[in-house]
Parts: C-alpha cells; sequence; structure tokens
C-alpha cells in the first residue's frame, strides 16, 4: 500500500504546545491528523464528513485512535502520522542540542 503524504507540518503554540498536522492518501481514502500533546485528532474525508463538515473524532492516545479505525488504509496512515512526528521531533532535539 502507498501513502502519499499531502502535506506535513509542526506548529508550536506558546500555551498549547506542539502540534504536528499531517493530510495523507492511500488507496481511495484521505485522512488528516493532528497530534497534540493532550489529545489526537482524526479527520477521515468521506461522504459523511463532506455532508456535515464535522471536525472528526478526537482521541486521548494514538493508540485509541488506531483501536477506532479498522480499515487497513486508515490505520497505515494513521501509524505513518505518528512515525513522521516522531523523526521531525527527534530532528528538532538534535537540532537544539
Amino acid at each position: 500500500m502507498q501513502i502519499q503524504v499531502k502535506s506535513a507540518k509542526v506548529e508550536h503554540y506558546k500555551n498549547l504546545g506542539r502540534y504536528f498536522y499531517a493530510s495523507m492518501e492511500a488507496g481511495k481514502h484521505t485522512l488528516t491528523v493532528a497530534i497534540a500533546p493532550e489529545h489526537v485528532q482524526v479527520i477521515v474525508e468521506n461522504a459523511a464528513n463532506r455532508v456535515w463538515r464535522g471536525m472528526g473524532k478526537r482521541f486521548e492516545t494514538m493508540a485509541a485512535a488506531l483501536a477506532n479505525y479498522k480499515t487497513p488504509e486508515i490505520r497505515a496512515m494513521l501509524q505513518h502520522a505518528e512515525e513522521l512526528s516522531a523523526a521531525e521531533r527527534a530532528a528538532q532535539s538534535e537540532v537544539k542540542h
């Protein structure tokens, strides 16, 4: 399965901390995820999201988000986002040292 990362960025908010945002596609699925210090926000762009324009689902941890989704493509994209976030965090810590 091929995952295409459409965008990925990190924002540092003074009062909220570090947020990692990523939008990606795998097969016919499109996903946007925000990984924050306190939660994970997941938006799967599907028919329900297009109709209701909801803000997706909020989870306390990435493990909870992974447990909620059964589609292999969605799970793979969530895992990939977590890996990208960790890699970016490691790169930032090396720059500081």
